[in-house]
């Protein structure tokens, strides 16, 4: 067991792995081109995976993992998923696009997206990804 100053994540042996592993397995769990999982008995999807969700949820485990992937650009630069990245507003979007630092970008999106959200959504929201795909 452990005692009063101690958390069950300090006795855990994962709190034991260094930094550089920590992120190592954050940048696989937050892998965009990974295939969605099905359940194989049915034939339908699980889940309908965005690693943007991964990686946040990941960030609120604890406050260690939570600095590890706000420290790390390169975990930020390769969850640009034009579908998810719609759905978070304004603030979300430039938040997200702040930890990338100066990272290159990569993003993943059918051009429908894009090309739904310049006649429907807001001229700010088009300008927005104008600015991520050609500045």
């Amino acid at each position: 067991m452990y005692n009063h100053f101690e958390t069950p994540l300090q006795c855990s042996p994962i709190s034991k792995l260094n930094r550089d592993i920590l992120l190592l397995i954050f940048s696989l769990n937050a892998d965009m081109f990974s295939p969605p999982e099905y359940d194989l008995g049915r034939g339908t999807t699980l889940t309908n995976h965005f690693a943007l969700d991964t990686t946040l949820t990941t960030s609120r485990v604890c406050g260690v993992w939570r600095d590890v992937i706000l420290e790390s650009p390169s975990i930020w630069d390769r969850i640009l998923q034009l579908e998810r990245m719609r759905e978070l507003g304004k603030e979300g979007r430039e938040e997200i696009m702040k930890r990338t630092g100066s990272a290159p970008l990569c993003i993943l999106g059918p051009s429908e997206v894009y090309e739904e959200m310049q006649s429907q959504e807001s001229v700010r929201e088009a300008v927005f990804f104008d600015t991520l795909l050609w500045d």
